[in-house]
């Protein structure tokens, strides 16, 4: 099909709560996000949607509560194969996946947006034992736990409004981060260089087997099938 039979591919598990991505989640619409940003005249229109990113950052975060695990094959949108994976459930809904066959060796991020639980660290899981998933399960909800308590070092660094959207530069830690992107940056470079990057990735869709989809979020795409 080609870039321009670009189209979403959604990731078939459900959007993690307690990950960074929940918080993102509970933010007005619209949300200072890469797509559908806060619409914006002037730079001063953008001040309370940069200042609310920070806000949500070192707000405690959202623990959610076990209810049962399963292990289940999981695969994700955009190709690779099936993988016995850990589906932790939580009361009142939600599912938390954990999964080899991530294609993003990060499959949850904390709230300062480095990785809280990585790919790598998931051994798999027994398909004929139900009680496989309970460790694992319990290990990353007890890192949702101490992640929603974590103290986040975060302040805006740049507040401007570029082609009607807004842009917030954001410092956490030592990164810097455009509005709600996970993509780090070196704080050593200018907020121009960091929003020149952001808005070169923002306008180029990868193929569909390179999306990171470590998030369960749906993202841009082209479809690179021979």
């Amino acid at each position: 099909m080609g870039e321009a039979g670009a189209f979403n591919c959604v990731l078939g598990a459900v959007l993690a709560l307690g990950a960074w991505g929940c918080e993102t989640s509970r933010a007005p619409e619209p949300s200072p996000s890469g797509i559908g940003a806060a619409q914006c005249g002037v730079d001063a229109d953008c001040t309370a949607t940069c200042d609310y990113i920070v806000e949500q950052l070192q707000a405690p975060g959202y623990v959610p509560t076990s209810a049962s695990t399963r292990c289940d094959l999981v695969g994700f949108a955009g190709g690779g194969a099936m993988a016995p994976s850990c589906e932790c459930v939580n009361e009142g809904g939600g599912t938390l996946v954990l999964s080899s066959a991530s294609p993003g060796p990060c499959l949850y991020f904390g709230r300062d947006r480095t990785c809280l639980y990585g790919r790598a660290e998931f051994a798999g899981c027994d398909m004929a034992d139900a009680g496989s998933c309970e460790a694992p399960c319990a290990d990353f909800h007890d890192r949702i736990a101490a992640d929603a308590v974590r103290p986040v070092d975060a302040e805006v660094r740049h507040t401007g409004c570029h082609e009607l959207s807004c842009e917030c530069v954001v410092r956490i830690g030592d990164g810097c981060y455009v509005n709600q992107e996970l993509a780090r940056n070196d704080c050593t470079l200018s907020d121009a260089a960091i929003l020149e990057t952001y808005r070169m990735r923002s306008t180029e869709y990868p193929p569909c087997s390179e999306v990171d989809m470590s998030m369960g979020t749906v993202g841009t795409c082209f479809d690179d099938t021979p």
